[in-house]
């Protein structure tokens, strides 16, 4: 399978922008994030990067700082890869992780519990054939 430019691009940005913000960001506010996915406008002007955190409480200010810090990450960026143009950086929360979460809880209220497939009058040894 091949791969277009602009994912190969959202690719390399997602491990370099998870690095940076790991080894550079040294901004309490930010957290434990990480960075989920990033995608990459077809004409290579915008990315879109997703990111997830364990506690989503501080996610807004957490998304606040990385946008500040947008300018910051792009310098470096422009430092690290060979690429014409550093494309603008925009963070989002990716939530899927919770509607996951949501969505496993639904079903455990809603479906029974799995039954254990032995039977309970046989007791361990019993019906084997010696």
């Amino acid at each position: 399978m091949e791969f277009s430019r602009h994912e190969r691009l959202a690719g390399l940005l997602r491990r370099e922008i998870a690095t940076l913000i790991w080894g550079e960001l040294k901004d309490p506010r930010i957290g434990s994030l990480t960075v989920t996915d990033v995608e990459v406008t077809p004409d290579l002007s915008l990315a879109r990067v997703y990111v997830a955190s364990a506690n989503s409480d501080g996610m807004a200010q957490s998304l606040k700082v990385l946008q500040g810090a947008g300018g910051f990450l792009r310098r470096r960026l422009g430092r690290l890869l060979s690429i014409r143009a550093v494309p603008e950086l925009r963070f989002y929360h990716d939530d899927s992780m919770d509607r996951g979460d949501r969505i496993d809880h639904l079903l455990h209220q809603v479906l029974p519990e799995p039954q254990d497939q032995s039977d309970p009058d046989t007791e361990p040894g019993q019906g084997e054939e010696e």
